[in-house]
């Protein structure tokens, strides 16, 4: 039996040492920077809010959420990613609060504080997305919103996948490297044990999170960005880009709501 958790973060650890260079992760162009500020500026909205970043990674959200103008706190499991986050916001003089925290347990965090729950492809990680819902329920205020931004990472076509295999097979022979093998994978076992990469799982997520306790959700794709980061692409890596992002949003019910 493998230690769940400890693998978990030996991954991202690993990972953390190149994970911006990866095009979809990383910003690669003055466009995309744009685009995502003000994909997070109309979420957000103009007034200063707290705002929890969970799974912050990097910081790739936490930067630009405080370069906003909002006070925010980003958490992951990973202390080599949130290395590099803290290495970020240093050089852009910004004033962000990164600890290690568990998605599904957020045990150093109130009932109630946060207006805002934000994380960007994160869900498809996690052992138990319900736990970890409820508990991002736990810390908003009442008419709090947790935001969800993910993508079909694996749901692709026929076509798809043979235009993604020919494109890793021009890497492989312009790159000699092996583009089927990622650093920093899960392993197989690991990989069978997570709810969301389940086909019959993933598109599960506004059921999960109305158990929750949220309402009001809608669900929007994020073709712009996706479009304009495809644009930075070489074109052997734009084949293997086949997801399509969305952003997921849902409102804490108040109490006269949950007596209903």
């Amino acid at each position: 039996m493998i230690d769940v958790k400890s693998e978990i973060i030996s991954c991202w650890n690993t990972s953390s040492n190149s994970y911006d260079n990866h095009y979809g992760h990383g910003i690669k162009s003055k466009a995309e920077a744009v685009a995502w500020r003000e994909a997070l500026k109309k979420i957000a909205g103009d007034s200063s809010l707290n705002i929890l970043d969970i799974g912050t990674g990097t910081g790739f959200l936490a930067i630009f959420l405080a370069e906003l103008g909002h006070c925010v706190k980003g958490v992951d499991l990973s202390e080599g990613m949130m290395g590099k986050a803290k290495e970020k916001a240093a050089k852009e003089n910004l004033q962000i609060t990164f600890e290690v925290e568990d998605a599904e347990n957020l045990s150093s965090e109130s009932d109630g504080y946060y207006d805002l729950v934000i994380n960007r492809h994160l869900l498809w990680t996690l052992l138990s997305p319900e736990k970890a819902l409820a508990e991002w329920n736990r810390v908003l205020k009442p008419g709090g919103r947790v935001v969800i931004i993910d993508g079909n990472w694996a749901d692709n076509s026929v076509g798809d996948n043979i235009k993604a295999n020919f494109g890793k097979f021009l890497i492989a022979m312009t790159e000699f490297r092996n583009p089927w093998k990622r650093t920093g994978s899960y392993s197989k076992e690991l990989a069978e044990m997570l709810p969301m990469k389940k086909k019959e799982n993933r598109k599960k997520t506004e059921s999960i999170m109305k158990k929750a306790g949220f309402s009001s959700i809608s669900q929007n794709y994020m073709d712009d960005i996706d479009r304009i980061e495809r644009k930075a692409m070489p074109y052997k890596v734009r084949l293997t880009t086949t997801y399509r992002r969305h952003v997921i949003i849902g409102t804490k019910k108040n109490k006269s709501e949950n007596m209903l």
